[in-house]
């Protein structure tokens, strides 16, 4: 059996998955891999999976993203600046950060 094909089984067994319950639209891009992230330590916290994905989804609707989201890298890349996250982490201290990606995003194409 493909790695797919037992994917596909297990969906249609088990229904929806934990990610996907949360709002994680899984691609391979930062935001969804961070929010998978949290909520992978949200389970680690000795509370119910129900209640893990719904704090989860709750973070994600008031706005919780990676420091560097798709759009501030978009946004770097369109200035001539590093178009990783780790580039763009070298550009400044640690403390700004935040800061620096919340630049990128205003700065970027709305």
């Amino acid at each position: 059996m493909t790695r797919r094909a037992a994917v596909r089984e297990l969906r249609e067994e088990h229904g929806r998955t934990h990610a996907g319950e949360a709002g994680i639209r899984m691609r391979g891009t930062p935001a969804p891999l961070y929010q998978l992230l949290v909520l992978c330590v949200l389970f680690s916290v000795r509370i119910r999976a129900d209640i893990a994905v719904a704090a989860a989804r709750e973070l994600f609707a008031a706005g919780l993203r990676p420091a560097f989201d798709e759009r501030a890298l978009h946004a770097a890349a369109e200035l001539g600046l590093p178009k990783t996250p780790g580039g763009l982490a070298r550009l400044v201290d640690a403390e700004d950060l935040p800061k620096l990606a919340a630049a990128l995003v205003r700065a970027g194409p709305s």
